[in-house]
């Protein structure tokens, strides 16, 4: 596993058999695999949260990194959105010599959600 950040978001390279893919607790809920939500995080200042029409899904984890794929259809390979998992109402983001916190109380989810044609959302791409 390699994790590495670019422009604030922290990104793991995992192969797919290295992910244990299960639900977790996240804020008020539980998400699993292939669920999705637009924000981690309520206040601006704690959170992470994707470009309008684009969405994280959630993947699993490998140790106590959660990782996020988005909805678009394009091949992101081996890399995925990564979060260090606290506790459910706490994510960490590092890379470059600093971090910052994500704290969640709600968990919002997404259903029916379209898939964009190209993978262009990842801040890497």
């Amino acid at each position: 596993m390699k994790v590495f950040s670019v422009n604030g978001a922290m990104y793991v390279e995992v192969v797919e058999s290295e992910i244990l893919k299960e639900p977790i607790e996240l804020g008020n809920g539980v998400i699993s695999p292939g669920e999705y939500v637009s924000r981690l995080g309520e206040k601006k200042r704690s959170s992470f949260e994707m470009q309008e029409g684009w969405y994280l899904k959630y993947v699993g984890r490998v140790d106590d990194v959660i990782l996020f794929d988005t909805n678009g259809n394009g091949d992101s390979g081996d890399i995925y959105y990564a979060f260090h998992y606290i506790n459910k109402n706490l994510l960490f983001v590092s890379g470059g010599g600093s971090g910052y916190d994500i704290r969640i109380n709600e968990l919002e989810k997404h259903q029916n959600v379209r898939i964009n044609e190209i993978h262009q959302q990842m801040t890497l791409l």
